[in-house]
């Protein structure tokens, strides 16, 4: 269930672990990203961006099944009655058999899909980028209600007492029966919208991307305090009955009094921190490299665990094991001495380097299904490799490694024993380095488990909290003055994924120098600190604002090719209100490309419609277009109304010797887009399209 239940409290009764912290295991998939797991029965049930759903064993880490959809999953999946429920940007609602990956429903809402699905009762609950809140049928994905917020939806709708919270990007909360979506209440609050509802007793919160987190009361709306702070949206809240816990835009991680919103204190939490989770009075957050846990009410730091540079996790919390789901693809298990001994590996074992086995991952299309053991037919099965870090038993027993195909291969062969020289070497250097973390630590330090990270580019991956014992403060400088660089030529050519991980590391070896210089360098690099941070902050914001671009020329390609059809077969008013809600979401898209400053577009948007497209994909359907019509603009060339993009409507006129009204006709068809798929190169293509609905608009 996304953020633990119903409510996205982000709350959960089982234990975090505090004591001899360690990685059980890794899940590596070809994927940017996972979505935070859902945990039912030891199972852990995650999305990815790599268009699949995977069920893997909390125990081991190993793959039950896998799923694929029609594109990728960034919100969590809910699990319910043995349904496992998710929402994909393909525009669809899926319902997955949680035992084997059987495929019971798909519902499409049109647009892509970014918020967690709330099943309750028969009922499944999900909001859309169309600005819609839906209920569907549980058991067959049939759409029971809806209602428009007319705003785009992107948190988990929370269910609470039969009444369904939401709200919208334009800043709109509305109170909505559960049964039949009726509206109780609606507030204007502040816009920016992005992150779930938080209910907790009879207080709803919200945060937005304007920087305000406001209370309200569920009864009637009413705002109870309003805060304005620098938060991190899109994230989530965590909130218990003593303590709101609110991941700053800062690195600051904000403790508030639920009740009032005064602030009682501030956790540095590192360049960045991400959604928090409460359990058993310990609190977990994600950082830039890692997750951290404090106690909730002092402040006081229990334990830092550190998985790698730019994993940036988002948290989930199950039977004593802190899963984090990491944004380079890769899923780890936490666990402690707190971890029930049924679910944990020896204490032994945690002391070892892990060593990495290729597992073969059971795969299946949406419409296909897989059996309970996760075989499919000889004929469509389809096999990817996906990579499990776990930690060695300690007897002399070889680890197991997955079996081998009835045929022997040689380039599996091949790659068995590289992987084995693979792991034989980076032991050695992870037990040197867990030597040199011994001989180090001390007695009140924070305990630290031995980490691994990849070679690359001079400062690349590196653990910044133990480099300044192996290297000289020049050194370091000049390596987060290269990564700095880098950062920047990378953001320069629109690589802001590489951009990211760059400045994360400048600046962490920048902070890390300023321990290791005296006072006469300190001022300087204070300053370089401060411009990465600037230049981190700028790539965060356009990140954001791409993601936000490519949803609205998703929505004003779908408004466009929609009000096509409708103008074509003389749908009048139709038409002039879609090229209207076209027109204003390419003006919006200008507005965000031009504060960005962004130029140069790689923008690939699908363009779903309600509508027949062939109605436009021939000369046939369109009004006032006769036979003698269709032969004259054939014999000038022009086979489909594609064709006729280059010409005005006068052209069109004279061309095919036709009136105003039937030339305004053939060009707004030549709009249609045939592939189902339009690309945005640059600015101008944008306003190329922002010129198109507006001449619609006017032509109704």
């Amino acid at each position: 269930m996304h953020r633990g239940n119903v409510t996205n409290t982000g709350t959960s009764s089982s234990v975090i672990p505090t004591e001899s912290i360690r990685e059980r295991w890794q899940f590596a998939a070809r994927a940017e990203a996972f979505s935070a797991p859902s945990i039912v029965d030891g199972t852990a049930y995650v999305g990815s961006t790599d268009n699949s759903v995977y069920a893997l064993d909390t125990a081991t880490g190993e793959p039950r099944w896998q799923v694929r959809t029609g594109s990728s999953i960034y919100s969590p999946p809910a699990v319910a009655d043995g349904t496992v429920y998710v929402g994909s940007t393909d525009a669809n609602v899926y319902a997955f058999s949680a035992a084997d990956g059987s495929e019971q429903w798909s519902t499409s809402l049109g647009l892509p899909i970014r918020a967690s699905p709330t099943p309750v009762g028969d009922h499944v609950y999900i909001g859309g980028r169309s600005g819609r809140v839906y209920a569907l049928d549980a058991g067959t994905g049939e759409i029971r209600w809806e209602f428009n917020t007319h705003g785009p939806v992107y948190g988990a709708p929370a269910v609470v007492d039969g009444n369904v919270y939401t709200a919208n990007e334009s800043g709109t909360v509305f109170a909505l029966d559960a049964e039949d979506g009726r509206r109780y209440w609606q507030t204007e609050v502040t816009a920016g919208l992005r992150s779930p509802p938080v209910v907790a007793d009879d207080t709803l919160y919200l945060m937005s991307e304007s920087d305000q987190l406001v209370a309200l009361s569920v009864r009637f709306g009413e705002e109870r305090w309003l805060k304005n702070m620098p938060i991190r949206t899109p994230a989530s809240l965590a909130v218990t009955d003593s303590v709101l816990a609110v991941p700053g835009g800062d690195g600051t991680l904000y403790m508030l009094d639920p009740d009032t919103g005064t602030e009682k204190y501030q956790f540095d939490a590192g360049s960045r921190c991400y959604s928090p989770v409460v359990s058993n009075g310990v609190l977990c957050v994600g950082t830039n490299d890692g997750v951290r846990a404090i106690e909730p009410t002092t402040s006081s730091q229990q334990w830092s665990h550190t998985l790698g540079s730019a994993t940036h996790p988002t948290l989930s919390v199950s039977n004593g094991v802190v899963y984090a789901a990491g944004e380079n693809g890769t899923l780890y298990a936490i666990v402690g001495d707190e971890t029930p001994a049924s679910e944990t590996e020896s204490a032994d074992a945690a002391t070892q380097t892990s060593t990495a086995t290729t597992t073969q991952t059971p795969v299946a299309d949406a419409t296909q299904t897989v059996s309970p053991t996760g075989s499919q037919s000889d004929s469509d099965s389809t096999r990817i490799e996906t990579s499990v870090s776990t930690p060695p038993t300690t007897d002399t027993a070889p680890p197991a490694m997955s079996a081998e195909p009835s045929q022997p291969s040689t380039v599996r062969e091949n790659r068995i024993i590289l992987a084995g020289i693979g792991s034989v070497v980076l032991g050695s250097v992870l037990f040197a380095s867990y030597l040199g973390l011994q001989r180090d630590s001390t007695p009140d330090t924070a305990e630290v488990t031995t980490e691994s990270h990849s070679t690359g580019d001079v400062g690349a991956n590196r653990n910044v909290d133990d480099v300044s014992s192996e290297m000289e403060s020049d050194e370091l400088i000049e390596d987060a003055t290269q990564a700095f660089e880098e950062g920047q030529h990378a953001k320069d050519r629109g690589e802001y994924g590489r951009a990211a991980t760059r400045l994360e590391e400048s600046i962490e070896m920048f902070d890390q120098a300023l321990s290791a210089v005296d006072d006469d360098r300190a001022s300087d690099i204070r300053d370089d600190l401060e411009a990465a941070k600037a230049a981190l902050s700028s790539i965060d914001s356009a990140r954001q604002a791409l993601d936000d671009i490519r949803e609205l020329l998703a929505a004003a390609e779908a408004d466009m090719e929609n009000a096509i059809v409708a103008f074509v077969t003389n749908q009048q008013t139709v038409a002039r209100v879609r090229f209207r809600q076209a027109r204003d979401r390419y003006e919006q898209a200008l507005d965000l490309l031009d504060d960005e400053g962004i130029e140069q577009l790689e923008l690939s948007v699908n363009v779903p419609t309600d509508e027949a497209p062939d109605v436009v994909d021939t000369f046939d359907s369109i009004r006032g277009v006769d036979a003698d019509t269709i032969e004259t603009l054939r014999d000038a060339g022009y086979a489909v109304p594609t064709d006729l993009q280059g010409l005005s409507i006068e052209e069109l006129a004279r061309t095919a010797d036709v009136g105003d009204e039937t030339a305004a006709r053939l060009k707004i068809a030549s709009w249609h887009t045939p592939s189902n798929q339009r690309s945005f190169a640059s600015i101008d293509d944008v306003a190329a399209r922002l010129e198109a609905a507006t001449l619609g608009y006017r032509s109704c």
